[in-house]
């Protein structure tokens, strides 16, 4: 009886190993085949991080769009604990949910509109494409809390993928504010 018992226990804890530690290792998508598929389904201007916090053991994976000229340099699509394929399926249901608003896809030349937050008393924005100056905006901004920005969009000179459209506003003094990015895709093999 003994003898069974010592069996089924060493049976038992080498699946119980294989099952927590050996299969997510060949499950999970390494860095490579992460970056990969993030740019081949959202551009070049998607890229990847990790972080730990804190005294944290485990890696926080994100998948994040360059948007310079925005309020901050990388704006995070998805977030996953410990592997890619989390942040991946993170990003999807954010994006499913409404909470990652992703416009397009768009080809050609295309009109935009969105509502800013005016703070303060700006005298002229500018809009930035990937963090180029595309144009400046000089309309009256004296209508808090939103004010409606229509630009034109020629995606032709644009790559394949995800980019962003972010407005700076200065005011009379010359201090600037650096707007929340406007995210939009563009594939011109699009029907």
């Amino acid at each position: 009886m003994t003898k069974w018992r010592t069996m089924w226990r060493t049976m038992w804890r080498t699946i119980f190993i294989v099952v927590l530690f050996v299969i997510p290792l060949y499950a999970s998508m390494n860095d490579g085949q992460a970056l990969s598929k993030v740019r081949k389904a959202y551009g070049l201007n998607a890229g990847l991080a990790s972080n730990r916090f804190g005294l944290d053991s485990n890696w926080t994976r994100m998948i994040q769009l360059k948007t310079p000229m925005c309020n901050a340099d990388n704006g995070d699509l998805g977030i996953g604990f410990n592997t890619w394929e989390a942040a991946f399926m993170n990003m999807t249901a954010r994006v499913a949910s409404g909470a990652l608003l992703i416009k397009g896809p768009f080809k050609g030349t295309v009109d935009l509109a969105t509502n800013y937050p005016v703070v303060g008393t700006p005298t002229s924005m500018a809009l930035y494409i990937d963090g180029n100056v595309v144009t400046t905006i000089g309309q009256d901004f004296s209508a808090p809390p939103y004010v409606k920005i229509t630009y034109t969009v020629d995606t032709t000179q644009l790559g394949f993928g995800l980019h962003a459209a972010c407005l700076v506003s200065s005011d009379a003094l010359g201090v600037t504010t650096n707007r929340e990015p406007s995210v939009f895709m563009v594939d011109q093999t699009t029907p």
